[in-house]
């Protein structure tokens, strides 16, 4: 979302996750966060507080049995979702000890028959109930009315199906009109036109104190989208005709049309393909005269390059079929026996076994974390899926790589926050000792490749650098994960002496520079000046690679220290030197940080900094080009000035003056659109 020049206000857009070219509608200096799961020491923590607020007797106690119960069942990668956390939660809590649903859509149907009989009824004497009140509101109007105002209430979660399918299809309605276009829920026909106006009040009444609908400038809406999908896929699974359409697409939307070509590629689903919905759906097929045509096309799915789809319908607590399961994990299984794969690859499919539940991925992956040929990185990812799947065995081996001096210490480092992401404090005391360690002064440097001598150690060599290429190309996501995953153990430590040992590691030479700017941010977070000062250091250190420098002044950026600004201008200025490709892209990104931390005082300074004459004219031209991106007119000037200015790089001129002509076109077509 822009942001007008002079503008008091700031936005924020909450959404669930859109595919790329959605979230590239909003300018570039936009910043974008996801919302991280809960760990699973957070889950612990919101349990004794949902439990406080039940009066369950005994909130701790019965906090640590509901998550071992989650442990048992293997629930704790759907209870890491907050709103998945809220409904096990309530639903132990009215029954401590009672086995919990292993399936989400059972959840869900737990959940909504409990909400169904505490808004309808109370807590058993009706004081504040939903029935009771219709009941003596409407009894002034006679006997026929209440009584058809029961029977719509005892309806309500089958007439709120209805509005779901009806939402989720695309009808932008208000649930209060799709309401009413119900026959069955409609103002009795017999009645007096007096009573128009008053039942219409009623089911609005009941529809927002069902717990299902909440109100949203002065609009009615579902309280979460989720429950509108399990309803929805409720409604069309007793729906023949929804039905068999529903699945029909399921399949044949797959097919994609090659261009220039009559043939037709069947793809299989992706993450972006409304996989929540469609799980919802899946479960309600279960028990109709779909279920054996759902079974064949998840087959076709499994056995047709859809089988990471399958993974992802099982961890969201989708039931599926047995068989679909075990050609899936039977599929992962070949990929994993491939003597041609390397141990990234044996690790993923390993993994995407045991979250089949699939006894052969917690060995295949308990198997991997004590094989001494694999990289020791494949080890670790190893370790922490087995205790994400809430397997022992990857706890210990955490702790084990925590203590092995063998290892790169960015690792070990690794392997303790992870102990404390998963809850278990001995993160902090294998951290406390890397600290303590001697390590010499040795700078970090990535381990040079060696030559190769002949042709077939050539052709290894090539064959280790595509394994590498496809590594780091599949890593985005998972980069990002370690990142969050050590910020998020660390700022678990809170005491002085955690202070001591995050400080050192911030300033340790021998650690790369991603580890210590991300000690140091969370250090600066935790209120301690050191960590700000680390980062300063770190942004300010001609050593370390410019995207190195980049993150750490954003980190300081992030703490709201002011010095951000000269690290940015510096990052800015000095773009132009260097590898012109990525020097260039950071003279770019600092920019357009300066604009994003500073506001208008972070335009003014890449303003001066796009018209500063003593500055390259590349660093000029990226200033005023991240000054244009985010509409300030200023970019235009500066970009004006840059085209006539005779000491600029003739090339630098001439960019500068196709842009100014691009942007002049571009307002022309927009002009004679209008």
């Amino acid at each position: 979302m822009r942001q007008a020049d002079g503008a008091s206000y700031r936005f924020v857009i909450a959404t669930r996750p859109l595919p790329a070219e959605e979230l590239n509608l909003l300018s570039p200096s936009a910043p974008q966060y996801r919302l991280q799961p809960l760990q699973p020491s957070d889950i612990l923590t919101v349990a004794q507080s949902w439990f406080r607020c039940l009066e369950v007797p005994d909130a701790r106690r019965t906090a640590s049995a509901f998550v071992a119960e989650l442990q048992r069942l293997r629930l704790v990668p759907l209870a890491a979702n907050p709103l998945m956390a809220a409904l096990l939660c309530q639903l132990y809590g009215a029954h401590p000890g009672r086995r919990l649903p292993a399936h989400r859509s059972d959840i869900f149907r737990q959940f909504l028959a409990l909400l169904y009989r505490r808004q309808a009824y109370g807590d058993g004497s009706g004081e504040g109930a939903l029935l009771p009140q219709a009941q003596a509101s409407l009894d002034r109007y006679g006997p026929e009315i209440a009584d058809e105002a029961i029977r719509i209430l005892t309806r309500l979660p089958r007439l709120a199906g209805h509005v779901a399918a009806e939402r989720q299809a695309g009808n932008t309605a208000s649930p209060l009109h799709i309401l009413l276009t119900r026959t069955e829920a409609a103002c009795p026909a017999w009645a007096p036109d007096s009573l128009r106006q008053v039942w219409k009040t009623f089911l609005e009444e009941g529809l927002r104190r069902s717990g299902l609908f909440t109100l949203r400038s002065g609009e009615l809406g579902f309280v979460h989208h989720t429950f509108q999908e399990y309803l929805a896929a409720c409604h069309v699974a007793s729906e023949p005709k929804a039905s068999k359409r529903a699945l029909r697409n399921l399949y044949r939307k797959r097919l994609k049309r090659v261009r220039f070509r009559l043939l037709r590629l069947w793809q299989p689903p992706d993450h972006e393909d409304d996989g929540s919905f469609v799980g919802f759906l899946l479960d309600a097929w279960a028990d109709t005269e779909h279920r054996t045509a759902v079974g064949s096309v998840l087959l076709s799915i499994a056995t047709r390059g859809g089988e990471d789809w399958i993974v992802e319908q099982a961890m969201l607590g989708t039931h599926l079929p047995e068989d679909v399961v075990a050609i899936t994990a039977d599929v992962f299984h070949a990929l994993a026996d491939d003597g041609f794969v390397d141990g990234y690859w044996q690790v993923s499919c390993a993994g995407q076994m045991a979250k089949l539940a699939d006894s052969r991925g917690f060995e295949t992956l308990a198997g991997l974390v004590n094989d001494v040929t694999l990289e020791d990185e494949d080890r670790f990812k190893a370790a922490w899926e087995l205790t994400y799947l809430s397997d022992q065995r990857g706890i210990l081996a955490l702790r084990a790589m925590a203590d092995d001096t063998s290892i790169k210490p960015d690792l070990r480092i690794r392997a303790a926050c992870a102990l404390l992401e998963f809850a278990d404090r001995y993160g902090a005391q294998a951290l406390a000792a890397l600290a303590a360690e001697d390590r010499g002064t040795t700078p970090w440097a990535p381990e040079p490749d060696s030559v190769p001598s002949n042709d077939l150690e050539h052709l290894l060599h090539i064959h280790r650098l595509l394994n590498i290429l496809h590594r780091q190309a599949s890593r985005i996501r998972s980069d990002e994960e370690t990142h969050l995953m050590v910020a998020a153990g660390l700022s678990r430590l809170d005491n002085p002496r955690d202070h001591d040992t995050l400080n050192v590691l911030a300033g340790d030479p021998t650690l790369s520079p991603e580890i210590r700017t991300m000690t140091a941010a969370v250090l600066a977070r935790l209120g301690d000046d050191r960590g700000r000062q680390a980062l300063v250091t770190l942004a300010d250190d001609d050593t370390i690679s410019a995207y190195g420098r980049l993150d750490a002044a954003d980190a300081l950026a992030e703490c709201a220290d002011p010095r951000y600004v000269m690290l940015f201008e510096t990052l800015v200025t000095t773009s132009s030197t260097g590898h012109p490709m990525i020097e260039g892209e950071v003279g770019v990104r600092a920019a357009r940080l300066l604009i994003h931390h500073g506001g208008e005082e972070g335009r003014t300074a890449v303003y001066h900094l796009a018209v500063d004459p003593a500055l390259h004219s590349s660093a000029r031209l990226k200033a005023a080009t991240v000054l244009d991106e985010v509409d300030d007119w200023r970019g235009l000037q500066a970009l004006d000035i840059l085209s006539r200015d005779p000491l600029a790089r003739p090339e630098d001129r001439t960019r500068a003056q196709r842009q100014l002509q691009r942007i002049e076109h571009d307002r022309d077509t927009s002009s004679r659109s209008k």
